[in-house]
């Protein structure tokens, strides 16, 4: 078996493929079994800052109290954006180039995630408030506490793609995605000299911008969500 980047990409698409009941050119071939791939992890962030909207907005109706309410709920729709972003593999890149609320929200619908424009009303009133000054009134910012929670709450259970494959038979290959360096690194499954199966470390691995990450992306956050749901 070649270990050569373009082999190990063609091998592991191949092996995903099969499992499904396709061949390379996507044709159905046989019934596809379930399959199990990687949970991602969650983080609770976001329902904090929706909680500390929800204290302010309740409190004796105050400017204060409602810039503070529309100021959280800002930073849990923030939160919850990176978490997505986050999921799909891109944090380091969106955090390197300091991607705006707009591009992020971009982001997520060429991702196949629902994200409603009414989200950009509430970043439009927090532009407002801090660069115009302008106090929204209790009613807007009340609004804006329903649909931060109506997105978060999507969000968290938003079907994402998974990044960590595995072709599911004895010497096949592995791919997990390391969130840090944004890469894909490979693994075998492979027996010891005592007939034991382990994972073994190809030490190869295609990061963000290399020739072969494109491809593999896709295929995991494209071409395999529309075969999974039949589409």
């Amino acid at each position: 078996m070649k270990n050569d980047l373009q082999s190990l990409i063609n091998e592991i698409k191949t092996g995903i493929l099969t499992v499904f009941g396709y061949d390379m050119d996507l044709n159905f071939i046989g019934k596809p079994p379930g399959i199990r791939s990687k949970e991602p992890k969650t983080h609770s962030s976001p329902k904090e800052f929706l909680k500390f909207a929800s204290e302010d907005i309740k409190k004796p109706t105050t400017e204060r109290g409602i810039v503070n309410s529309l100021s959280n709920c800002k930073r849990a729709i923030d939160c919850q954006l990176d978490n997505l972003i986050e999921q799909l593999g891109y944090l380091p890149l969106c955090r390197h180039k300091k991607w705006h609320f707009p591009k992020k929200i971009d982001f997520i619908r060429k991702s196949g995630i629902i994200a409603p424009r009414i989200l950009e009303k509430i970043n439009k009133l927090r532009n407002k408030l801090e660069h115009e000054f302008k106090i929204p009134s209790k009613a807007e910012v009340e609004d804006a506490l329903d649909i931060a929670l109506l997105f978060v709450s999507y969000a968290e259970i938003a079907p994402l793609p998974s990044l960590n494959w595995s072709t599911g038979f004895e010497g096949g290959l592995h791919v997990r995605y390391n969130t840090n360096d944004m890469s894909f690194n490979f693994f075998r499954d492979a027996k010891d000299k005592s007939g034991s199966r382990k994972i073994t470390d190809l030490n190869i691995k295609v990061r963000y911008g290399q020739k072969g990450f494109n491809d593999l992306y896709q295929f995991f956050t494209e071409t395999l969500p529309k075969l999974m749901s039949g589409k």
